[in-house]
């Protein structure tokens, strides 16, 4: 017997530590089923397409007078991969054969502390090309004017500085990177690293949890981008 959210009907509600054999994060259960369906096809794809594949997991804040429109998460996206298509094109000029790299994403949109809104993120990227998030610079060492580091973690500042139009050091103090947040999943050696993934997604099963999102905002809280399987 299927459970529907009670602000939403249409969403059905996974409860416990495991779905479709993968596990979850069972002290944030029920889960909503279709987001968790959405992230499975996302990796599977992701793995697909790229084979090795880089998982990143971090949170985005709104500075306290933002009036939020999930339309922030489009231009934080499209920040993120026009810096990567910059990257990608510096980086041929010297190594015709350097990997490209999709930027696959998920979202979801949160409501803590005096019911105000927040961002948890996921982005998958081609380990060959980005394998790592990089060191986070202090933030003494940040010059607003001349923010030139360009490791992952600093284009998710930058792209989360754009998508707010405020500068790097606002930005700096608004992006969360929690601990152990970098993952690698996919194939090595010939062999699919079932071990990694199962790790990895019960990692990421939090941006699926029913509790603290609002529903009947008129406002979108999750999101995928459109990673599809390339065919010839």
């Amino acid at each position: 017997m299927n459970t529907y959210h009670l602000s939403n009907r249409n969403l059905v509600l996974c409860e416990g530590k495991q779905w479709n054999g993968l596990p979850l994060q069972e002290k944030y259960s029920p889960f909503i089923l279709s987001y968790l369906e959405s992230m499975l096809s996302i990796f599977k794809n992701a793995i697909i397409i790229m084979q090795r594949v880089c998982v990143i997991r971090f949170d985005l804040h709104l500075p306290d007078s933002y009036i939020d429109n999930s339309s922030v998460i489009s231009r934080f996206t499209s920040s993120l991969k026009a810096q990567l298509e910059a990257n990608y094109q510096q980086r041929l000029r010297t190594n015709p054969k350097a990997h490209h790299s999709k930027l696959g994403y998920i979202w979801t949109r949160e409501y803590g502390i005096n019911n105000k809104p927040h961002y948890h993120l996921v982005i998958l990227l081609n380990a060959d090309a980005y394998g790592t998030l990089g060191t986070i610079p202090l933030l003494n060492t940040i010059n607003s004017q001349q923010f030139t580091a360009d490791n992952m973690a600093c284009r998710i500042m930058k792209a989360w500085a754009s998508a707010l139009q405020v500068n790097i050091i606002d930005a700096y103090k608004l992006v969360h990177f929690p601990e152990k947040c970098n993952y690698r999943i996919g194939i090595f050696q010939g062999v699919l690293d079932i071990a990694g993934f199962e790790n990895m997604f019960h990692r990421v099963s939090y941006l699926a949890k029913a509790n603290t999102k609002e529903f009947g905002n008129h406002q979108r809280n999750f999101g995928t981008s459109q990673l599809m399987i390339e065919r010839n």
